[in-house]
């Protein structure tokens, strides 16, 4: 309950200072002061390192410095840069003569969501391709060797997993796109390099069988640093190059959707029968397919509860 008064309820007051005269701005950090006397600090821990700033001066009642840091939140916030030192994320904040601890930006970097996207999906013959790119907003993997991403597909069914390999690539256009104009006047450069974001996952159709029937996710090992994080692959474009259509090998079917999270869910399951034609010629239905039961079958009239051999 104190948590969401500070991330939710007091903010609302505290992003209104900007335009308050001096009545309001004294009482505002009067009041959230004396409130935030009564609270244990390590509640702020999971706050974002702008919120933590803003209730670290207005414990020490620096009135104007308070009104500034509000007003580069709403201006210039998406511009902050972020340096690593010795594995810890911190936000390159303007802010003078506050101790560096607030501008530790790690936290809320673990608890953000990553960016990632299918963009194509295919079978080449027996193999499954998956392409598309991921990473995690605000820092950069100009390098390789900075990288560290693995894949595991599991079924959901009994847990069973397989490993395969994940290949990195350049992707430039997701920097283009993702990684936050320097400013307005400059065309290409960008605060955040997403360079080695682009992915490919390869996998065969006798991997997918290897873990029996039913469904299946794929799960993301995603490392960068100390910020490891574990999602599974999904969130796909939209149209029909994300979703292949289903394969189908000497009755085994696998079948590639989406749930609602837009997580991609792989179906595999032994087919005994299946059409290939169905046409009505001269009066009568003519069926071609194929069924690994024996040959004899039975049409059923369902409304007059015919059957018939």
């Amino acid at each position: 309950r104190n948590f969401k008064w500070l991330d939710v309820d007091l903010k609302l007051y505290i992003d209104e200072i900007i335009d308050s005269d001096q009545m309001y701005k004294e009482l505002l950090v009067k009041e959230v002061s004396e409130f935030l006397k009564g609270i244990p600090k390590e509640i702020r821990n999971d706050l974002k390192a702008i919120d933590k700033i803003k209730y670290y001066l207005i414990e020490n009642n620096r009135i104007d410095e308070l009104v500034e840091v509000v007003k580069y939140q709403k201006a210039k916030l998406k511009y902050l840069e972020v340096e690593n030192v010795n594995n810890i994320y911190f936000g390159k904040f303007p802010f003078k003569n506050i101790p560096k601890e607030y501008f530790d930006i790690t936290s809320e970097i673990l608890n953000s969501k990553e960016y990632k996207k299918i963009e194509k999906m295919y079978w080449n013959n027996d193999t499954l391709n998956i392409k598309g790119f991921m990473f995690i907003h605000k820092i950069n993997i100009k390098d390789k060797k900075d990288i560290n991403v693995k894949a595991t597909i599991i079924n959901l069914n009994d847990d069973k997993r397989v490993d395969i390999e994940v290949e990195l690539f350049k992707r430039r256009d997701t920097t283009q796109k993702y990684g936050v104009k320097v400013n307005n006047n400059t065309l290409l450069n960008r605060i955040y390099n997403y360079k080695w974001s682009g992915f490919e996952i390869k996998f065969s159709d006798e991997r997918i069988k290897n873990l029996g029937e039913g469904k299946k996710k794929i799960l993301i090992q995603y490392e960068v640093g100390n910020i490891r994080k574990e999602f599974y692959l999904g969130e796909p474009v939209s149209g029909n190059k994300s979703r292949p259509k289903p394969y189908l090998l000497d009755g085994y079917k696998i079948i590639n959707s989406y749930n609602l999270a837009y997580e991609l869910i792989i179906s595999s399951y032994m087919e005994h029968a299946g059409i290939n034609i169905l046409e009505v010629k001269d009066g009568n239905i003519y069926l071609d397919g194929w069924t690994n039961y024996d040959n004899k079958l039975m049409a059923i009239d369902w409304e007059n509860n015919i059957k018939l051999y």
